[in-house]
């Protein structure tokens, strides 16, 4: 089975909310480059062009608001998910994060206590086998 088609991110592969952003940015440019084209090629007087300008690009805007609606309906389940999901997770790395800052603080000090108040002295041969 080929990982980039039928991988973790489903059959649709790598195909997602950003390459169908992509997709739309192109078709709205797309659409805005011709209705400027037809336009400005149409026997029209300056007022009716400017007026048809206004009213494509207000179509255009109101396309573009539509369609990142849809994506956030679409994404903001699985963030939300996400979020359910990573926050006890989270919490419980923080407070353990926090007990291991205590006990490095803990050993940090009594390794200075120690070498600042040796309570007996090591013995020479303390790091040699005994025979």
């Amino acid at each position: 089975m080929c990982e980039k088609h039928h991988g973790p991110h489903g059959p649709r592969g790598h195909h997602g909310p950003r390459n169908d952003n992509s997709f739309l940015t192109g078709v709205l440019f797309g659409a805005a480059v011709g209705a400027v084209l037809g336009m400005l090629l149409a026997p029209k007087s300056g007022k009716e062009t400017q007026q048809d300008l206004k009213e494509k690009s207000e179509d255009l805007v109101k396309r573009g608001k539509e369609k990142a609606s849809q994506i956030r309906e679409q994404v903001e389940p699985v963030v939300n998910e996400i979020r359910e999901k990573s926050g006890p997770a989270l919490e419980k790395g923080k407070v353990l994060v926090a007990d291991l800052r205590t006990k490095m603080e803990d050993l940090k000090n009594n390794m200075e206590n120690e070498m600042d108040f040796p309570e007996s002295k090591p013995k020479k041969n303390f790091f040699k086998k005994s025979i």
